[in-house]
């Protein structure tokens, strides 16, 4: 009977991974995919990064990419990037060194283009919208953002861009850190025996 030929659109980030692991493998970089995001969106299929270390071990990678994996796993294109809320904030804080106090989308985004590639508008105007948030007043509007993003926002909780028009936003006072709060221990309930 012959053997059923495997449906590369199907589970392609697992396909992809069986051609890309082992070049990691050869050079003992396996362990770099612990630290990487992949997902797929519309077509592209992204390898996002949220330290400089990490990309710039990844990147070395990019080139040697077997020609054609892409449109084999049905792919427009495979990218490695930074992670998109992760270029925002980076660019964001570009802004503010250069002393930036506004900005339009069409002067943000081919900055954080550089470090995003695929970077959509939809995604660039939700992450402004989380960073416009006081999350310390709306802990609710957290829910279904990377646990990495809530961490900082749950450090970071007061907004951090305003939005002033369509397309305008305002670079806010860089907000002091509030370090996490620690659990009070609880006290224990058992009574200690004394020795009579």
């Amino acid at each position: 009977m012959p053997r059923r030929q495997k449906d590369l659109s199907k589970h392609r980030v697992k396909y992809f991974l069986e051609e890309f692991e082992p070049l990691l493998e050869k050079n003992g970089e396996k362990q770099i995919l612990e630290k990487v995001q992949l997902n797929i969106f519309e077509d592209v299929l992204r390898l996002n990064c949220f330290d400089d270390a990490t990309y710039s071990q990844l990147i070395k990678y990019e080139e040697q990419i077997p020609e054609g994996l892409a449109s084999k796993l049905k792919l427009e294109k495979i990218v490695f990037r930074y992670d998109s809320r992760y270029s925002i904030l980076r660019t964001i804080d570009d802004f503010r060194s250069q002393g930036k106090t506004e900005f339009t989308i069409a002067e943000f985004q081919p900055e954080a283009e550089k470090l995003s590639k695929e970077l959509t508008i939809h995604i660039l105007r939700n992450a402004f919208l989380e960073l416009s948030l006081d999350v310390s007043k709306e802990p609710w509007a957290m829910k279904g953002w990377p646990k990495w993003f809530i961490e900082f926002r749950t450090l970071y909780p007061y907004p951090m861009v305003e939005k002033i028009k369509a397309f305008h936003y305002k670079i806010l006072e860089k907000r002091l850190f509030v370090p996490p709060q620690e659990e009070p221990k609880k006290k224990s309930t058992k009574k200690s025996k004394s020795n009579n």
